[in-house]
């Protein structure tokens, strides 16, 4: 029986099992990890399906749950509630050369050149469309009195071509094109363009609106709980979706270090009587370019700065749910070296009797090993 009030953690680690056939760096799992693992209850994961929105999962809400757009996300992560009849668009700082070829940016940039372009590209709003200033890259665009009825290209799909080649088609194309081309003649000549260029980096001179949709309804999980929970990651669209369903989320830009998590950040998650969601990144670039040395490196930092915290003990107890999914935990096509298949397990502390399989990718194709949907899995633990 769960004790009343146990201290709920959920940490999900997306893409840490890999294909078969192939080297699984998370085999044997860190001493910590190894230890709860060991006296859980263990599962398979399916593979999540292609949806909009599918972090959704690791809330433990159900695909059709939640339907929003990156643009919808991105507007409620940078705390803006626009009119219930806008178009919000995601709103991408890429670069475009002399030729018209556009490329998106590597990122970390400059906060100053950033501040300097975002603060120049409010001139671009008018009665219908407002610029809002997010960081980095990530922007976002409201339309007031929009259309869907709209054809827009991702920054992936216009990057290395002629931009004129990828311009939006459909209702509203002549306002957006518009804005696109009046984005570069304000931009290309900023200072901090000129600086950019002359040490050999790119332009800062490309606003490219994409991922539009309308704020849909969702759940609000912070008082179907009656609290809310609080979500670490270093993504954009989780912390929109964290402020949409009631949920708090922790400072982004303090979690990640690198691909992964920062020890830091994670030292900060600790019991506390709320529930803690943590959204571990970088295992899919081990897994699509076999960085394997690092990816056991993050989950032995993962083991030891959450797992020894979170044992619990009779007075203390603990909850834990790890889940490693596989299938499409992102918006793009997920690494082909990663298991479409996942693996999770659920800790009691109070409870010793619940190992029945091992942890290993090994029991992925073993029928006697319980399968569930990533958000089945999440939901388990947190309910009130």
């Amino acid at each position: 029986m769960r004790p009343l009030r146990p201290d709920r953690l959920v940490v999900v680690a997306p893409h840490l099992v890999a294909a078969e056939g192939r080297d699984q760096f998370a085999v044997p799992l860190p001493t910590a990890l190894a230890q709860m693992a060991g006296r859980a209850e263990v599962c398979r994961l399916d593979p999540l399906p292609v949806q909009p929105t599918p972090e959704s999962a690791f809330l433990g809400l159900a695909p059709g749950e939640v339907k929003l757009a990156p643009g919808p996300l991105t507007v409620a992560a940078l705390r803006r509630d626009p009119p219930g009849d806008s178009v919000q668009f995601h709103l991408s700082l890429m670069s475009v050369d002399a030729d018209g070829v556009a490329s998106t940016v590597a990122t970390p940039l400059d906060e100053r050149d950033v501040r300097e372009v975002m603060e120049a590209a409010r001139r671009l709003d008018t009665a219908r469309l407002t610029v809002l200033p997010g960081e980095q890259t990530d922007h976002a665009l409201v339309w007031e009195e929009g259309s869907l009825d709209l054809g827009v290209a991702s920054p992936a799909d216009v990057a290395g071509d002629q931009v004129r080649r990828h311009l939006p088609e459909g209702d509203g194309e002549t306002l957006l094109r518009r804005f696109i081309d009046d984005s570069v003649n304000l931009l290309d000549g900023l200072e901090a363009n000129r600086r950019r260029e002359g040490e050999g980096a790119p332009k800062l001179n490309l606003l490219w609106p994409w991922g539009f949709g309308f704020r849909t309804a969702v759940p609000n999980l912070g008082l179907r709980r009656g609290e809310p929970a609080v979500v670490h990651s270093a993504s954009i669209r989780l912390d929109g979706l964290a402020r949409l369903v009631g949920y708090q989320h922790a400072h982004r830009a303090a979690f990640r270090r690198g691909l992964f998590a920062s020890e830091l950040a994670l030292r900060q998650v600790r019991p506390d009587g709320r529930l803690h969601i943590v959204v571990f990144p970088g295992f899919d670039e081990v897994q699509r370019h076999g960085r394997l040395d690092e990816g056991a490196w993050a989950l032995d930092m993962l083991s030891r700065e959450l797992a020894d915290a979170w044992t619990g003990t009779p007075e203390s107890p603990t909850e834990v749910a790890f889940l490693a999914p596989g299938g499409h935990t992102s918006p793009d096509t997920p690494p082909a070296d990663a298991s479409p298949l996942g693996l999770a397990f659920h800790y009691r502390s109070w409870d010793t009797a619940s190992a029945r399989s091992p942890f290993d990718p090994k029991v992925l194709d073993d029928p006697r090993v319980p399968r569930k949907a990533t958000w089945d899995a999440a939901r388990a633990i947190m309910e009130p």
